[in-house]
């Protein structure tokens, strides 16, 4: 199976990418490469044998010839949409939603505390969490679902991890890259 992903480099389409990676799946990836935190999520799978990076879908198609099958995940503003050739599966509206690579959400956030109370305060969903129930029974393989819920020690280790990276986004923001 082959699934491209638009944007693959977006903080949402990283972790769409990274999951089908890390199951096997041979992934197309388009994305303009045009931050520097795109640019540095590229360094983490641009050596996958099954990964193929295009700026754009006029430079995929001009090198890579659609497969039987081919499913195309492509995300904006705030909505996941799933097609298999001319037909759309699904579209997922995205609930308000936390992960590793994401920028701070608001500007009041200054700690992984602040973090974990917005989190709390919003009923926000974790990106992983998000992946495996939502995403249509055509990827069902690839995202299984977690069994565990919400609890709020797996809610406060997600928020340790999600703040690790806001500080390293922070700072390839500020320094560039």
């Amino acid at each position: 199976m082959m699934v491209t992903v638009e944007p693959c480099f977006h903080w949402v389409g990283y972790h769409i990418t990274t999951a089908l990676l890390q199951e096997g799946v041979e992934v197309i990836g388009i994305d303009p490469l045009s931050s520097d935190l795109s640019e540095h999520l590229y360094l983490f799978v641009g050596r996958n044998s099954n990964f193929q990076h295009f700026y754009d879908k006029q430079d995929k198609e001009q090198h890579v010839h659609g497969e039987e099958g081919e499913v195309f995940l492509h995300y904006y503003a705030g909505e996941i949409t799933v097609e298999q050739g001319d037909q759309v599966l699904s579209r997922i509206s995205m609930p308000c939603i936390y992960g590793e690579w994401m920028s701070a959400p608001d500007d009041s956030i200054q700690s992984e505390d602040d973090l974990m109370q917005w989190v709390m305060e919003r009923e926000a969903t974790y990106i992983g969490d998000l992946l495996c129930q939502s995403l249509p029974p055509v990827l069902s393989k690839y995202f299984p679902r977690d069994p565990s819920g919400r609890d709020e020690e797996k809610v406060r280790r997600n928020v340790r991890e999600v703040w690790r990276t806001m500080q390293k986004v922070n700072a390839i923001d500020l320094r560039g890259f």
